[in-house]
């Protein structure tokens, strides 16, 4: 039998189960991958002899402290939003078109249209949904760097034309693993966004961002087309292991487009702290398995709608045949 090596690396101790979980199920799968999983902040010295076996890493951190001796290495790295832009510019993916900002630019109305978002290029703020707001076009170009300082938080920012998805916010969550899903949901917000005609105060604001609120009602589903622009995705990003897309649908065209990839690693939300209260949030809107707390319902969900840990062990094991060296 060839043996052949992979070292998995999570991101710390609410992972270590799922990763457990998943290991042995690729240990099941071929018998002849030995797998190796620990979080990114333990230092392991493989035995001299592992490394005389073909081996593959895949990392959801960028900063790990195994040393890797041998074989490919996908790994999860933040990308900048500007840079995703050209990423899906490049690869033929939709996305809204997006600049750096500046006070006083003057945007083509033909690409920006009417109304624009302002947000920013931190990705831990954007995350969050802070500082994500919406302008008429007009309104923005005119405003000083002195009104603008005294509205949004500081820090740099980027303007993006507004995909309109209805006076309620909708999107779509694609959770991305090697080029296969392991979960999808619909989100749409409870709050009612004023209308196009109401006043700049208003429009301000409006809750517009992408986020993990608990202010939404969530189904697990997205439609097939969503799930072929994720794939689309992966492949113009091969060596991100994890992605966790955000898309919308344009209420007037019905056209699908990307907003952005997270490609940091830190959207495995089946177990990461960042996404409990949307898992409880989730949970409560569930009621089987009866005898879990919703927390743990909303994370079973998850978990249940593609087979989320079976997936992640028959394309890990698919990758490890194909490319380990």
């Amino acid at each position: 039998m060839n043996k052949r090596n992979l070292i998995l690396v999570h991101r710390g101790p609410n992972y270590e189960q799922d990763f457990d979980d998943i290991a042995g199920k690729v240990n099941a799968l071929d018998r002849g991958i030995i797998v190796y999983h620990l979080p990114a902040g333990l230092r392991v010295d493989l035995p001299a002899s592992a490394w005389q076996q073909p081996t593959l890493t895949v990392s959801l951190s960028s900063k790990f402290r195994i040393p890797v001796r041998r074989g490919p290495i996908l790994t999860n790295r933040p990308i900048g939003k500007l840079e995703q832009q050209d990423i899906f510019r490049r690869n033929g993916i939709p996305t809204p078109p997006a600049l750096p900002f500046r006070p006083g630019m003057k945007l083509d109305p033909i690409l920006f249209g009417e109304f624009v978002v302002l947000k920013p290029v931190d990705l831990r703020m954007t995350s969050r949904g802070i500082g994500v707001k919406l302008f008429r076009r007009s309104t923005l170009e005119n405003m000083t760097g002195r009104r603008l300082a005294g509205l949004m938080p500081s820090g740099n920012y980027m303007v993006q034309r507004y995909v309109d998805t209805g006076t309620q916010f909708k999107w779509f969550r694609v959770s991305m693993f090697l080029g296969s899903p392991l979960y999808s949901f619909f989100a749409i917000s409870k709050s009612i966004r004023p209308p196009l005609t109401a006043s700049d105060e208003a429009l301000f604001e409006a809750l517009i961002a992408s986020n993990f609120m608990t202010d939404q009602h969530m189904q697990m589903y997205a439609p097939p087309q969503v799930i072929d622009m994720a794939r689309r995705v992966h492949k113009a990003l091969p060596e991100i292991p994890l992605l966790g897309l955000d898309m919308l649908i344009e209420e007037r065209t019905g056209r699908i487009y990307v907003l952005e990839c997270n490609a940091g690693g830190n959207t495995w939300h089946f177990s990461s702290e960042v996404a409990r209260d949307w898992r409880e949030a989730h949970g409560r809107q569930v009621l089987e398995p009866r005898h879990l707390n919703a927390e743990r319902r909303g994370r079973h969900v998850l978990i249940d709608q593609f087979g989320a840990f079976d997936v992640a062990a028959l394309v890990l094991a698919k990758a490890v045949r194909e490319l380990a060296s």
